[in-house]
């Protein structure tokens, strides 16, 4: 396949998708559709629009860059404490219900 054919496939699955690169974007695609293919890029910035609370109308450069090369999710490996220890926080904390917010007037006086 070549360049302008992985390109539009790119640019068209990003349309399909409901979204538009702005030109600095474009420019990046081109670019880099002489060494990779921009498709599989753009899908993976796809995936990642989806998971966003706030989606964006263009998909920016910058994004696009972070896609390129994305940062491993580390997982913290911190110990889950037991069910017994889940049940001592459970009891010492207050709950919601148990917290008044009523303050009575007369006790200011």
């Amino acid at each position: 396949m070549n360049e302008t054919t992985k390109l539009q496939k790119a640019v068209e699955a990003t349309i399909a998708a409901g979204y538009q690169l702005n030109s600095e974007a474009f420019a990046y695609l081109t670019s880099i559709a002489q060494t990779e293919d921009p498709t599989e890029l753009v899908n993976r910035a796809l995936t990642q629009i989806e998971e966003l609370e706030e989606k964006p109308l263009f998909i920016e450069k910058e994004f696009l860059q972070k896609q390129e090369h994305p940062q491993p999710q580390t997982q913290e490996n911190t110990p889950q404490p037991t069910t017994e220890e889940n049940t001592k926080q459970q009891e010492t904390q207050p709950t919601p219900e148990a917290t008044s917010l009523y303050e009575p007037y007369a006790k200011t006086i």
